[in-house]
């Protein structure tokens, strides 16, 4: 990983971050679609959740008089619910698509992408051409 990467990474995570001290939530939600442009979506996935984690711990026992026990018990009832759900969906998602934006500028997929997009969508105006045989 160069230095770009690491800068990329860098400012993403000061971003979010800002974001999660002003708002109190977001920092996933601004982070992981931007950690996807510097490394695979396994890794940015595990970054968000220790980032998350992290920044959580440091936050919650600011927080502890203000949580209401009921609301607390019902959201970590559903994340028990959701847990599962999430890890088989992310363990069976192609990486390709779960990195859609990427491909598009990245300069190692264009050549691919090309060749799938003019033969999936007929350019306008173009008389369609059937193979001979």
């Amino acid at each position: 990983m160069g230095l770009s990467e690491w800068a990329g990474l860098a400012a993403t995570t000061f971003f979010a971050a800002l974001l999660y001290t002003i708002s109190g939530f977001g920092f996933a939600l601004l982070a992981a679609p931007l950690y996807l442009l510097f490394v695979d979506p396994t890794r940015a996935i595990q970054l968000v959740i220790i980032i998350s984690t992290a920044l959580s711990i440091v936050v919650v026992p600011g927080l502890r008089r203000a949580v209401a026990p009921w609301l607390l018990l019902r959201l970590v009832a559903g994340s028990l619910v959701g847990l599962p759900v999430g890890l088989v969906a992310f363990r069976l998602a192609d990486p390709v698509l779960v990195r859609g934006g990427r491909r598009r500028s990245d300069p190692r997929f264009c050549h691919a992408d090309v060749g799938v997009e003019a033969r999936a969508r007929p350019k306008l105006g173009a008389a369609r051409h059937e193979p001979q045989s």
